[in-house]
């Protein structure tokens, strides 16, 4: 072979070496990047619902489209009380419940929280530790769960239902 066919060989093997390498890394980067893009999500939909929250009168209603993520939990606090929960399991229809504590800065203050799922199986502090959290005027309540706490646990969409009335903010599914 001569040195313009050699080289016109080893150009042709490092592009296809090239083409192969992008093949690989474009199929790595789809399997890797729905992890970050779930997480980022769930925590972009929760921003929206805290929007729609701010934005509603008090006396109206509204729907709210809410995707959460098997990482997360959603939980709702009622101003008075600093956790939601008994201390011991009970049975809430939909999911059970232990114990989780609000945040310290939001004492007295009803609240929204977006909690780490993992750490809120084996941690009552597991908003404090890992979650978002929003402060809100209201008691958050979900009037149609046996338990009335509002809570959203495990890989789901769901069209919220969102009632404001005088300190009383009610979101149930």
């Amino acid at each position: 072979m001569n040195k313009k066919g050699m080289m016109l060989l080893k150009t042709i093997i490092a592009f296809v070496i090239v083409i192969i390498m992008l093949f690989v890394i474009f199929s790595l980067m789809g399997n890797i990047l729905p992890a970050f893009e779930k997480e980022d999500t769930t925590v972009n939909v929760f921003s929206k619902l805290v929007d729609d929250i701010y934005s509603l009168d008090n006396g109206k209603t509204i729907n709210s489209l809410f995707t959460i993520s098997e990482d997360y939990v959603l939980v709702g606090f009622n101003k008075s009380l600093n956790y939601v929960g008994t201390g011991s399991y009970v049975d809430c229809g939909d999911f059970k419940i232990k114990k989780i504590n609000k945040p310290d800065d939001l004492k007295d203050k009803g609240a929204l929280c977006l909690c780490n799922k993992e750490l809120w199986e084996t941690d009552a502090d597991a908003c404090k530790i890992g979650g978002i959290c929003v402060e809100l005027d209201y008691d958050v309540i979900d009037s149609e769960n046996e338990c009335g706490i509002f809570i959203l646990v495990g890989e789901s969409t769901n069209n919220l239902k969102i009632e404001k009335n005088d300190s009383l903010l009610d979101i149930h599914k």
